[in-house]
């Protein structure tokens, strides 16, 4: 399970200036505290060497406990050039013609995906193809030997957040804290659950929709071979 806070973000910045380093503090709507981040490794290529900030249009605020203010742990996918559909009507309408049988337009985008983990929260996600950003200039930038080096470690699953994904998975005994931090993040996703329930129920693809929205790829591979 993860956090997934996109929905709740109202501001934030990441600097990735300094290399191996990923420091940056992200408000939360409805919450007084900051989140501070201090993170060990590097941003995607797109935002290496680079200073993000970045807005939420619209956020919902978080009812909730939160995580932890204070982020420490290895950094996981940190890009603004994730690739993900976006529909070219709101998405009201957008229902409404699945409602109908139509196929709303919708075109390609990338999305901000910020992705970490933490001894105290564990794994912390936000995804969103609809912040404002702003992006700096790079202090410096990968050489294309690294660039494949990277994308190797990333398919074998070396890297620091990997290794840290799977060792709080599979092999690491849950103490308090952690037992109380999953708990926290039960809450807040069956709260985010029954607020998508609530709002997509009479569409026909619904458990599709929430799905994608909650972050369960496993049901929709489950949901593809269905068909």
């Amino acid at each position: 399970m993860a956090w997934r806070l996109h929905e709740h973000v109202l501001r934030g910045k990441i600097d990735n200036r300094t290399r191996g380093r990923v420091k940056g503090e992200i408000w939360l709507a409805g919450i007084d505290q900051s989140l501070v981040l201090d993170l060990t490794g590097d941003g995607a290529p797109d935002l290496a060497g680079c200073e993000l900030s970045f807005e939420n249009p619209k956020p919902i605020p978080m009812t909730t406990r939160p995580p932890a203010p204070r982020q420490f742990g290895p950094a996981g996918d940190i890009t603004a050039a994730r690739k993900v559909r976006v529909f070219d009507v709101p998405i009201e309408e957008a229902m409404a013609m699945y409602r109908r049988g139509e196929t709303p337009p919708e075109h390609m985008a990338n999305s901000l995906y910020l992705e970490w983990f933490s001894e105290r929260s564990g794994r912390v996600v936000i995804e969103s193809a609809d912040y404002r950003l702003q992006i700096s200039e790079p202090a410096w930038r990968y050489t294309p030997e690294e660039i494949a080096k990277l994308e190797r470690r990333t398919a074998e699953e070396e890297t620091p957040f990997a290794i840290a994904i799977t060792q709080d998975g599979e092999t690491r005994d849950w103490d308090e804290v952690r037992y109380e931090q999953f708990l926290r993040e039960s809450d807040a996703s069956t709260e985010r659950y029954g607020r998508l329930l609530r709002k997509y129920k009479d569409h026909p693809d619904s458990e599709r929709i929430i799905a994608r929205e909650m972050g369960w790829t496993w049901l929709e591979e489950a949901l593809d071979q269905q068909e």
